[in-house]
């Protein structure tokens, strides 16, 4: 039987989270909406809306997508932004939620609570990280804001995924 871990209290977790890192991970599957001049507006624009919901800390944004379907004067604009972008083919759509996942959570592994997760998804169906990734992070003490935003050359929008289980104890190793 594996560790009880106690869930933290959320207003715990909202004011530690204020100065706390955030890790931005962006499932980018319409570059259509992008020009080497908007590419610029990425960041500020996440900077934006972290800071509108208090998200003061560092932050690192981690980019998926089929880099063979980007302009390259898109990509070299991003590129220059300090964006890194993983290449995952578009054929092999489940291929980058399971990528984004995994990453996610080797990225917990190394910055423990207090941090942040945000997720911009644009169009992609996000069961996959509602209902497996955020309810194991947000026990552990971690916020997590979703956008559907599929242009981030636009202001973002963002929401606080509301946790999910109301247990107060995960099972951890089962």
């Amino acid at each position: 039987m594996g560790e009880v871990v106690e869930a933290v209290p959320k207003s715990v977790v909202d004011e530690a989270c204020s100065n706390a890192k955030v890790s931005v991970w962006w499932f980018l599957n319409n570059w259509d909406a992008y020009d080497e001049s908007n590419a610029l507006d990425i960041k500020d624009n996440i900077y934006s809306a972290l800071a509108e919901k208090k998200c003061n800390g560092p932050v690192s944004i981690f980019c998926f997508g089929d880099t063979t379907l980007i302009p390259y004067t898109v990509w070299r604009s991003l590129y220059c932004t300090g964006i890194p972008i993983s290449h995952v083919p578009a054929v092999m759509e489940d291929t980058i939620y399971l990528k984004i996942v995994v990453d996610m959570m080797l990225w917990a592994t190394a910055n423990p609570p207090p941090a942040n997760y945000l997720l911009i998804l644009g169009d992609a169906p996000i069961s996959f990280v509602t209902q497996l990734v955020a309810p194991l992070l947000q026990k552990r003490g971690y916020n997590i804001y979703v956008s559907p935003t599929q242009n981030l050359s636009e202001p973002l929008l963002l929401e606080q995924l509301a946790p999910s289980d109301t247990d107060s104890e995960f099972h951890a190793g089962n």
